[in-house]
């Protein structure tokens, strides 16, 4: 009776498990199978593993069927390129060298040495891509990276979306990045969406940001409001931002919008005119010091010596004409302002005021002068 039980138990344990291959090895587990030379199963159930060096460390039918394949539990996966990890997760392929995959369901690691660490139905097909996780994203661009989200795409070299919903660097536009958002999209060289919703970074190394920003030309920063409604670059290398409350410049934390302000700086609060599109420069008092007479006589005398000459831009059209002083002569006949280099629109507006006032002195005295000798003239005549 004893040796009938031996012989049961002997054939119980060839049907669980077959270790076919040199040094191949069954730790444990049901009805798996070791055919490749130096595997390793070392538990689960109907697990295969027919490549050379193989290891499956557990789970239910998974397969090692390349060579030196690794896969450490889970369910139905295969690890069919050579040197590859399967470290779990269900439905999993490994299918090109050197690659890995973390875990998750129904990912595919198609090119070689990617890596895809979890999600679900993720594929890698380019070489050394990498997707982190998330659900349908694809890489088809060598070195590209999906961070993780949903139905996201990175066909081009080494481009990048960093997450979010259906974002797109396309084919064409090898080290482009989405870095998240939704729908938004790169289909040229170094282009950039930081985020947002709808934005498309269509020319060389563009940006665009917000709500429907289209960078379309090369060198173009686009960035727009939450308007739902697109806008677009009309040429190459051009700044532009729509925002419908107004635009702050400053170096504080503390952004306070006049009523009428497009846009405004903290430098003593001058502002562009949302109404009539002129700078409101402030001249408040209380934000000047110092104050002195002048001889207004003597500004008047200055400007009629100061050089005002016809000329025009370097680099504008040659129909391009402008009047007036340069910087340099001004600045060396009046010594306003800080800059030798520039006049700026207030003291330019002060020597002309001065000047003004001369001239009505002047002519008041004219005129004086004048109805004095008229008056000398009657009396002469009346004689």
């Amino acid at each position: 009776m004893k040796r009938v039980c031996a012989i049961m138990l002997l054939l119980g344990l060839v049907t669980a498990a077959f270790a076919q291959g040199k040094d191949a090895v069954i730790g444990d587990g049901a009805e798996n199978t070791a055919d490749g030379d130096y595997a390793t199963v070392s538990g689960g159930k109907e697990n295969t593993s027919p490549g050379y060096g193989t290891v499956i460390g557990g789970g239910i039918r998974n397969q090692a069927t390349s060579r030196f394949v690794t896969v450490a539990g889970g369910t139905y996966n295969l690890g069919s390129g050579d040197n590859t990890t399967i470290s779990g997760g269900q439905s999993n392929q490994a299918a090109a060298k050197s690659t890995v995959i973390g875990g998750g369901e129904n990912n595919k690691a198609l090119g070689s040495c990617t890596v895809i660490a979890g999600g679900s139905k993720n594929e890698a097909t380019a070489d050394t891509s990498t997707i982190c996780g998330g659900v349908e994203n694809k890489t088809e661009g060598m070195g590209s990276t999906v961070a993780g989200g949903r139905q996201n795409f990175a066909g081009a070299v080494c481009g990048t979306v960093g997450g979010g919903n259906f974002n797109r660097v396309e084919t064409e536009s090898e080290y482009g990045t989405v870095a998240g958002g939704a729908n938004n999209r790169v289909s040229q060289p170094y282009a950039t969406v930081p985020g947002g919703l709808y934005n498309n970074a269509n020319g060389f190394a563009s940006f665009a940001a917000g709500r429907k920003a289209a960078a379309n030309h090369a060198g173009c920063f686009v960035w727009a409001d939450a308007q739902d409604r697109y806008i677009e670059s009309q040429d190459r290398n051009q700044f532009i931002v729509r925002a419908q409350g107004g635009v702050w410049f400053g170096d504080d934390s503390y952004p306070n919008f006049k009523k009428d302000a497009f846009i405004q700086t903290t430098a003593k609060n001058a502002y562009l005119s949302r109404e009539t599109g002129q700078w409101e420069i402030p001249s408040d008092r209380d934000l000047k010091e110092d104050f002195e007479a002048v001889d207004q006589k003597d500004i008047l005398d200055k400007v009629a010596e100061l050089p005002i000459t016809s000329w025009r831009y370097k680099g504008e059209d040659a129909s391009v004409k402008h009047l007036g002083p340069v910087a340099q002569d001004f600045h060396a006949t009046f010594d306003l302002g800080s800059s030798g280099t520039s006049i700026t629109p207030t003291d330019l507006d002060g020597v002309a005021l001065a000047a003004i006032q001369a001239l009505v002195v002047e002519l008041e005295e004219a005129d004086a002068r004048i109805a004095e000798l008229e008056e000398r003239l009657n009396a002469l005549e009346e004689k």
